[in-house]
């Protein structure tokens, strides 16, 4: 893993909550999410930003779950300040 990708990790962590203009939602570390088996997130890193068990994903990862509609992020249409990435993609 490059070490700026470390740190952007070390950093990604340190942003416990997104929010909206509706309130704050506290992000959902790897493992802990409803689509991942728990067993297989202490095992391995997250495939996509390579965090590791009960660590928080780099914001923008596929794997993250939105913590306000908990689907994936990369599917939901949830929008959070400071995150205006995903309207980058789809245009």
């Amino acid at each position: 893993m490059p070490l700026d990708w470390a740190e952007m990790l070390i950093a990604s962590q340190k942003e416990i909550y997104f929010r909206d203009s509706e309130g704050e939602y506290k992000r959902i570390p790897y493992g802990h999410q409803s689509f991942i088996k728990i067993n297989d997130a202490i095992i391995k890193p997250c495939r996509h930003c390579n965090t590791i068990y009960g660590k928080l994903h780099e914001p923008g990862c596929e794997y993250e779950q939105c913590p306000k509609c908990n689907q994936q992020m990369m599917c939901c249409d949830c929008e959070f300040i400071g995150h205006e990435w995903q309207d980058e993609y789809e245009g």
